[in-house]
């Protein structure tokens, strides 16, 4: 969407390829994450205003479809998953995901910049891995039957 809000992080949480239209602005950890591989970029977006629908259905479903699976690693990137000690979350066994949760992201990026010795989160895999794990194996107290955390990615290829 245009100007900063939350709707990046909320549509990648929520299984959905991101679409960016803020010419000449990063959004979060843009330096450090693969933003080209998961979100759709408009440049020049007051442009694509008129024709945005028909731009949309331009893009092939396969690159969707590619986009949505690099999503799945993501998306604890944009979530801030620590929590004081007995507060309510809606993200059971959220501590499965800490270390590649928003404050992990955010120490990366500042590391990126003092540093300059990493490109992205060189965690990537291992990240990949426990999401996949969180969505595949159930949280302690979840029936195994009932869960199904995002179901509308049940569309995506298998891991």
């Amino acid at each position: 969407g245009f100007g900063f809000s939350t709707r990046v992080y909320e549509s990648a949480t929520a299984g959905c390829v991101p679409l960016i239209m803020m010419d000449g602005v990063e959004s979060a950890y843009e330096e450090l994450l693969p933003y080209h591989s998961f979100a759709l970029r408009l440049n020049d977006s007051l442009k694509h205003l008129l024709t945005l629908e028909a731009v949309l259905a331009a893009v092939p479903a396969a690159a969707v479809a590619a986009m949505r699976a690099r999503l799945r690693c993501v998306w604890p990137r944009f979530l801030w998953l620590r929590h004081d000690e007995g507060a309510v979350t809606p993200l059971p066994e959220q501590q499965r995901l800490l270390r590649y949760d928003a404050f992990e992201t955010l120490l990366w990026t500042i590391r990126k910049r003092l540093r300059r010795d990493v490109e992205g989160p060189p965690d990537w895999d291992e990240a990949c891995g426990a999401v996949r794990d969180y969505f595949q194996r159930p949280p302690r107290g979840a029936p195994a039957s009932g869960w199904a955390p995002w179901a509308n990615w049940k569309d995506l290829p298998e891991w």
